[in-house]
């Protein structure tokens, strides 16, 4: 149980990059979030060439589908 309350109280508490995001004006803490994504995308490309790595297709298309739900989300912006 008390594994469970530190957990909880962990994610809670934002990482210092998050923060900042939340500082930062949306369309250009939309591009960070979708260069993330990207960047991630690309690694699992790699991975997925370069070594064979079995989850790294899954990885790869999770990172495609989360890039073109934040670009649908915030196209208006």
């Amino acid at each position: 149980m008390a594994s469970r309350t530190r957990a909880a109280a962990k994610d809670r508490r934002l990482k210092p990059a998050r923060a900042r995001l939340l500082e930062t004006r949306t369309p250009a803490a939309v591009r960070r979030i979708a260069r993330a994504f990207l960047t991630a995308a690309r690694r699992a490309h790699y991975r997925l060439q370069a070594q064979g790595d079995p989850e790294a297709l899954h990885d790869f298309r999770v990172a495609l589908r989360r890039l073109r739900s934040t670009l649908r989300i915030y196209r208006p912006v």
